[in-house]
């Protein structure tokens, strides 16, 4: 089902629900999650400062249980997390939270909406991990993905 708001039916673009269906464990579903920042092309994440800040958030909405994270890799203009997010709060609302916190304190610039894919039974939690680690190496930021200092995993 798309969900269409008045806003965004002026505008011609569509808001897809992000939340799983009530028959998914939130808890068990794991996630491969894309943010952008606007405009794309520019750097406004891989600064050690900005990544401290992106990071100490992101482990403090673990520690509340809002989601676990195996792992948030921030690339210039966008980050990749691996995520599962917990049932009462879920996905939609968390990242909008966790977006609107590093905007109003830190100034980042986020794109709207934001890329999420459920990992099916049949795709592995550590494929997937080494395709996002492998980011920064595609992109010729570095050799060697261990060699990426804007990672973590918390797990």
């Amino acid at each position: 089902m798309h969900l269409v708001s008045s806003a965004d039916h002026e505008s011609g673009r569509q808001s897809l629900p992000h939340d799983p269906p009530h028959f998914i464990g939130s808890a068990e579903a794991v996630f491969f999650i894309t943010i952008c920042c606007k405009p794309r092309h520019v750097n406004h994440l891989c600064y050690p400062e900005v990544a401290r800040e992106i990071f100490a958030a992101a482990r403090h909405y673990h520690d509340l249980h809002h989601w676990s994270l195996p792992l948030l890799l921030l690339m210039p203009d966008h980050l990749h997390m691996l995520v599962s997010f917990s049932r009462e709060i879920g996905m939609t609302k968390t990242v909008r939270n966790w977006k609107g916190y590093l905007a109003t304190q830190y100034r980042i610039k986020w794109q709207r909406e934001f890329f999420d894919h459920r990992l099916r039974s049949d795709e592995s939690l550590t494929d997937k991990a080494r395709y996002v680690l492998q980011n920064p190496v595609r992109a010729g930021l570095v050799t060697q993905p261990e060699h990426w200092p804007y990672q973590i995993a918390i797990v």
